[in-house]
């Protein structure tokens, strides 16, 4: 109810309810610093169009909270926003949000997916550290920054996700640094890394193909691996680069059979004749010309 809330003109300052959900009213633009700070009866907030600002710790332990929407005026989630919200499951997030700041989910236990909206470009420190349950975080598009300890803690079996391919968090730590893997993941998926030549790539790839080797039941990592290894096929071909594309063709855990009729079918489009020449060897070793044939 309004009249739970402290309110100044069009800054919410505080709240004084008994709990329960909680309706920001229309008008509000900002939300104070700690101003839901350790009110543990509340169970979801709803904030209007019209908030654009949320200060520090704004909702830091609300341990009952388990719904709250931000809405897309607001450009970044501060430090500690939701730090130490246990209970919350559901968090909206809008195009808008460009900064995820340092330990803003910090100790979600409960929160289980997420999805990162189009237009964040950092996440902070420890921003998801110690979300216990953390499964699925899905990105709308490759983030320009995520910061050390960004996942510290979280569920060993998170998946990171984009345009509906997940890649098992665990195969995200070939070098130490997971955050910057993370990074690099997103923009091969997405297609943003175009440098067919750049040594991370493959070496990812291999990281694929190992962690497909460790868990070949894996559905989510057998759909990571078609996808990948069709990606760094269709860069290769798209830049000329033959030499890598048949250094990558001859195995099939780098880019399985059902890859190759389409692999073929763009080559010729291209106007790759020896990229295109080479994938039909390939589908010849492997006994898949005739089957392919008919299709183009």
């Amino acid at each position: 109810m309004k009249g739970d809330l402290i309110t100044e003109r069009i800054t919410v300052n505080g709240y004084r309810g008994s709990g329960g959900a909680v309706t920001v009213p229309e008008g509000m633009r900002y939300i104070h610093a700690e101003a839901f700070r350790g009110q543990e009866a509340i169970t979801s907030v709803h904030l209007p169009d019209t908030i654009t600002a949320i200060g520090e710790s704004a909702f830091r332990r609300c341990t009952s909270l388990t719904d709250v929407n931000i809405p897309a005026g607001v450009a970044l989630l501060p430090k500690d926003c939701f730090r130490s919200c246990r209970a919350l499951t559901h968090v909206t997030l809008s195009d808008g949000l460009r900064e995820i700041r340092d330990t803003a989910f910090y100790g979600c236990h409960a929160l289980e997916t997420l999805t990162i909206p189009a237009t964040v470009e950092m996440i902070g420190e420890f921003a998801f550290a110690r979300c216990l349950s953390l499964r699925t975080l899905t990105f709308s598009a490759p983030v320009q920054e995520i910061r050390s300890g960004a996942f510290s803690d979280s569920d060993p079996r998170l998946t990171i996700a984009l345009g509906g391919v997940a890649v098992p968090f665990r195969c995200l730590r070939e070098d130490g640094n997971v955050e910057r893997n993370v990074c690099r993941a997103l923009r091969v998926l997405s297609g943003e890394l175009l440098q067919p030549l750049l040594v991370p790539t493959l070496t990812f790839a291999v990281c694929l193909m190992e962690m497909d080797r460790q868990a070949p039941t894996d559905a989510g990592a057998q759909r990571a691996l078609l996808y990948y290894g069709g990606v760094i096929a269709r860069m290769f071909i798209r830049h000329g680069e033959t030499a890598y594309l048949c250094a990558l063709l001859p195995s099939r855990d780098r880019v399985p059979d059902k890859v190759l009729p389409a692999l073929a079918e763009e080559a010729s489009q291209c106007g790759e004749k020896e990229a295109y020449i080479h994938i039909v060897d390939e589908m010849r070793r492997r006994g898949l010309l005739e089957d392919t044939a008919r299709r183009l």
